[in-house]
């Protein structure tokens, strides 16, 4: 939420917000009600306030972005999470 607030401040926030919007979603899901205020206030952001900067097009490349690295990390072909595969070749070794 701090980085959507600086968004309109600083061209990193947005691209920041978006990351973190990622790391958060790779985590669980307890913060999905921040990450939908957060989303929320870009929009209307976006909708009320004039935007040179393009924050929310920034914003949402990098919480695709974020998304999309999460679940790769997380996820396999075979549905087994990488993490876990790696600690058990690592246990076998």
């Amino acid at each position: 939420m701090a980085a959507v607030a600086w968004s309109d401040r600083r061209r990193w926030a947005a691209a920041a917000a978006g990351g973190l919007t990622g790391l958060a979603m790779a985590i669980g899901f307890e913060g999905l009600p921040y990450i939908v205020l957060a989303g929320a206030a870009m929009a209307l952001r976006f909708i009320f306030a004039p935007d040179p900067d393009r924050a929310l097009a920034r914003y949402g490349a990098w919480g695709l972005g974020s998304v999309a690295a999460a679940f790769l990390v997380s996820e396999h072909k075979d549905g087994i999470s990488l993490v876990l595969g790696v600690k058990s070749l690592l246990e076998e070794i």
